[in-house]
Order: structure tokens, then C-alpha cells, then sequence
């Protein structure tokens, strides 16, 4: 299901999975859902995102799939190649959409009748799944600048109010609005980890994005604009996501070293990265063939 793509490949979904279960598994505190009893008013011992299997599920199941026949290239060059993609999900979030018409496709399967039904259950928790599956993927959109927006609007909304609303609805949004995070976090995992591991992930990207202009895909070399895009994408999303994660106070230290490895990378970037760009083109330029480029660089 994954293509051969020097980042947008299996061993990046499994990154992202890995990361996505580290941090449910760090979750300090609780997140009732839509299936929490709150008759009693006691969210500890119900079914939260800490404790409820389904909901640790999905989130590893979106991190799986997420990226599922990625093009290799942004929505926006996806758009413009493959007509019957956009006449099929529209111009907006066209490869994470097609993500999950896949899977959901797979699962409708008759081989796979067995697991829907233990995963699905009933009609209703059938629709509620697929609508967390649904935020979650689109939410891997980073170029959606609407759907961020309402987002932040929504965490207010949902755990910035006092006295805390409570409502099976509201609970589903506050479920969905962590899934979101969570995945978003997972996605960009290696900027918010060491720095030999994100260089790591970076040559992969930056090799993706190089064969595609070697390809005639992408207008631009990206080597000449890679050392500040790197710089604006950590101070205007990895690190801000990085201290919601913090702020949020869900995830304990976990989302502390996030927040820390972001800012050392950051730093250590704008120090470093000029040079690091260079290494990337150079052997970009030496291994136009993405599995045989060296996986090891000189970070130092």
C-alpha cells in the first residue's frame, strides 16, 4: 500500500505509529469520550483515551495509514497530475482523503468482515469511529490553514472553558481535538527528537522533494530555500505544537523532552544547517536513487 518514496514510505508510517503509541501511552490524565458514563461524574474509571482500547487503536491505526499511496509530491502538484483524484475528493486534503477511501475500502472487504465487526461493533460506534478516522487523517493536511484555525478555536472551546462543559458530544470533540494532536505530533515525531534522528528523517524528506525537481515535478531545487524552510517550519508549527502538547498537560514529561528536542534542533539548525543542506544536495546529486543513498550524515 505504500510506495517506494525516500520519505513517504512504510518505515516512515512505522516512525509515526511508534511515536503515536509512545504518546498515549504518556498520557497523565484522562480524556472521557462520547461512551464515558457520566452519570456518576467520575471520568477515572471509565472509558477515556487512556484506558478505552478503541480509542488507543485508532490512534495507531491512523498512524499506520496515513500516508497510504502518497505521490511523492505535495496536495498541490497531486492536484494538478491526477485529474481523477480531485474529481473524486475535490482540490482539498486530495491525498489524505484518498488515505482513507483505501482503507476504508479494505475494511468493507469481505476478507476483512471479522475485524470491522469487532472493531466497529454497532452502526452508531461504527459512524463514530469513522468520523475520529476521518479527523485524524485530514488533520496530517499541514498546508490547511482553515481547518488549524477552527482547531484552535475548538481546543479553547473544549478544555479552556470554566466551569468544563460536559456533554457526550462535547467529550467526542474534546476525544477527537487529542487524536488530532497526537497524530499531528507523531507526523513530525523526528523534529521534536534527537538530533541525529531528525537529520536522519530530514535527508529523506529533503531526498523526496530533490527527486521530484529532479523529475520535473517540483518548479524549484529545494536545496535553495531548504536551510529557512526548515527554521519557519519549526518556529511557526513544530515548536508551537510542541508547547501545546506541554501546556495541555496530558502527556507528563513526555511532551516536555517534545518540547525540548524541538527547541535544541531548532538551535542546533540554524547553527548547523546551511552545511547540512549542502551534505543532503551532495548526495542527492551523487545517488539520484533514494535506497542507496547512505543513511548516515556527519551531524556534528
Amino acid at each position: 500500500l505504500y510506495e517506494d518514496h525516500a520519505f513517504h514510505n512504510f518505515d516512515h508510517a512505522c516512525h509515526v505509529t511508534q511515536a503515536a503509541n509512545r504518546l498515549v501511552n504518556s498520557m497523565a490524565v484522562p480524556i472521557p469520550t462520547s461512551r464515558t458514563n457520566s452519570s456518576t461524574g467520575d471520568h477515572s474509571q471509565g472509558n477515556c483515551l487512556l484506558q478505552d482500547p478503541l480509542n488507543h487503536f485508532l490512534v495507531v491505526f491512523i498512524a499506520l495509514f496515513h500516508d497510504v499511496d502518497h505521490k511523492g509530491v505535495p496536495n498541490a502538484k497531486v492536484t494538478q497530475e491526477y485529474p481523477e483524484m480531485v474529481q473524486r475528493y475535490g482540490t482539498e486534503s486530495v491525498a489524505e482523503k484518498h488515505a482513507l477511501v483505501i482503507v476504508a475500502e479494505l475494511l468493507h472487504e469481505e476478507r476483512f468482515k471479522e475485524i470491522k465487526a469487532c472493531i466497529c461493533g454497532t452502526p452508531d460506534n461504527q459512524r463514530y469511529i469513522f468520523r475520529l478516522l476521518e479527523k485524524g487523517t485530514i488533520a496530517t493536511d499541514l498546508s490547511r490553514s482553515d481547518l488549524r484555525t477552527a482547531r484552535e478555536e475548538q481546543w479553547k472551546e473544549c478544555f479552556n472553558s470554566t466551569p468544563v462543559v460536559r456533554s457526550p458530544l462535547r467529550d467526542e470533540q474534546r476525544c477527537a481535538l487529542v487524536i488530532e494532536y497526537i497524530i499531528q505530533a507523531s507526523d513530525v515525531a523526528h523534529t521534536m527528537q534527537h538530533w541525529h534522528i531528525f537529520c536522519k528523517w530530514n535527508e529523506k524528506l529533503f531526498q523526496e522533494n530533490y527527486s521530484a525537481f529532479l523529475a520535473g515535478r517540483a518548479r524549484q531545487d529545494p536545496s535553495t530555500t531548504w536551510y529557512e524552510d526548515q527554521i519557519q517550519f519549526f518556529d511557526r508549527f513544530v515548536i508551537p505544537l510542541a508547547q501545546k502538547l506541554k501546556d495541555c498537560g496530558l502527556f507528563g514529561v513526555q511532551s516536555d523532552e517534545c518540547l525540548r528536542y524541538a527547541r535544541e534542533n531548532r538551535a542546533e539548525w540554524e547553527l548547523k544547517g546551511c552545511r547540512v543542506t549542502n551534505e543532503f544536495r551532495n548526495r542527492a546529486i551523487a545517488w539520484d536513487d533514494a535506497f542507496q543513498m547512505p543513511s548516515a550524515i556527519n551531524p556534528n
